[in-house]
């Protein structure tokens, strides 16, 4: 119904279609061939925060998941790959807001499966909270069916987190630059890539976060990602008939 009374007018009429990843543009370009589609992906901030140093010997390690508690978001699957591997020396964290009673759902399957002293759920955090779960985690986790871009992974490169995603998320980088793992949505594919993160030694994780963060910082940061924007609406300007 939207489609219908405004916003096939208002793609139509647009000057320029920005897309935040590859998927979008093939996407846009699937329902009108003709058109050139902006790439400009979302930008981050860069956190200032000294080189991490590796856990200390027999330090627990936390995996964190920061997002909405949502089927989309792969977490059953991401519980089932947990149980299949129960990492020694690790915990796991999900952190952010329950949606349609979905909480309620995981905690049973963590109670379940006998998890509830390794997997903990926090509400949504936000400023110094959110900032602070970034700090104390050694990974990221994004096990999602589906993602237009998936901004916490950002986050997580930006804090320099190593990142465990899938496929449905377009963060195929993560093995490309070497600072993460980008696996098939999957309880399998999930479980090898916690398998082969958790089993490497904490230097190992820190130098592919710091990786990560480069990477971020070369492409995502917001003064780059700003004058991308600063270029297309120049070129629109100049050019008002390209589309």
């Amino acid at each position: 119904l939207a489609w219908a009374l405004y916003q096939k007018r208002g793609v139509e009429q647009a000057a320029r279609l920005h897309a935040t990843a590859d998927d979008e543009v093939a996407r846009i370009r699937e329902r009108y061939p003709a058109r050139r589609p902006l790439l400009i992906a979302n930008g981050i901030d860069i956190p200032d925060q000294p080189p991490r140093a590796p856990k200390a010997d027999g330090a627990v390690r936390t995996a964190l998941f920061l997002g909405r508690i949502h089927p989309v978001k792969g977490l059953t699957m991401l519980v089932d790959a947990w149980a299949a591997v129960r990492p020694a020396g690790w915990r796991m964290q999900l952190v952010g807001p329950d949606e349609d009673g979905f909480r309620a759902q995981l905690e049973a399957q963590i109670a379940a499966a006998g998890l509830s002293d390794t997997i903990s759920l926090a509400g949504p955090a936000s400023g110094a909270a959110k900032t602070a779960f970034y700090d104390e985690a050694s990974l990221f986790l994004l096990p999602s069916y589906t993602e237009n871009f998936g901004i916490s992974a950002a986050e997580a490169l930006a804090h320099a987190i190593p990142v465990i995603t899938t496929t449905g998320t377009p963060w195929q980088v993560l093995e490309t630059e070497g600072c993460g793992w980008w696996v098939a949505p999957e309880t399998a594919a999930i479980a090898a890539a916690l398998t082969d993160a958790t089993s490497r030694p904490d230097r190992d994780l820190v130098a592919m976060g710091a990786t990560g963060r480069s990477w971020v910082a070369d492409n995502l940061h917001w003064p780059a990602i700003a004058k991308q924007f600063a270029d297309a609406y120049a070129d629109a300007i100049a050019n008002p008939s390209l589309v």
